[in-house]
């Protein structure tokens, strides 16, 4: 009999121990933290990933930041950020990740016409 339980939290300011994962996905989350933000959150990341983790990351392409209407059609707007491969690489491996792989694919028919980036990448060193 397994239990599933979920914790809420910033993704910048986790409340587990160093190197208690042996994975994490980041799927669409980082697009919504300011580019300024990401070196401390990736560390985040890096620190309660074990050594030689994985990190799988997925975000859409494209250039620059900030608040933009809501993709989905609401009255409200969203902060954003957009990424190419190569600028979320760099990031990854100043955060103390190497990258594995990276793969750009175009969206899907029922999805917003944007494409998407992902990357996986393993945590680094001790």
């Amino acid at each position: 009999n397994h239990q599933l339980f979920f914790l809420a939290m910033a993704m910048e300011a986790m409340g587990f121990r160093d190197a208690s994962f042996d994975g994490i996905l980041a799927y669409y989350s980082i697009l919504y933290t300011p580019k300024a933000d990401l070196p401390a959150l990736l560390g985040e990341l890096r620190r309660v990933l074990k050594p030689g983790g994985k990190l799988l990351v997925v975000v859409k392409e494209g250039e620059g930041e900030g608040f933009i209407p809501d993709p989905l059609g609401t009255t409200r707007t969203t902060y954003f950020a957009n990424f190419v491969e190569g600028e979320l690489r760099e990031l990854l491996a100043a955060a103390g990740f190497r990258c594995e792989s990276a793969e750009t694919r175009e969206p899907y028919d029922f999805e917003i016409p944007v494409r998407r980036i992902y990357v996986t990448a393993e945590r680094s060193g001790a």
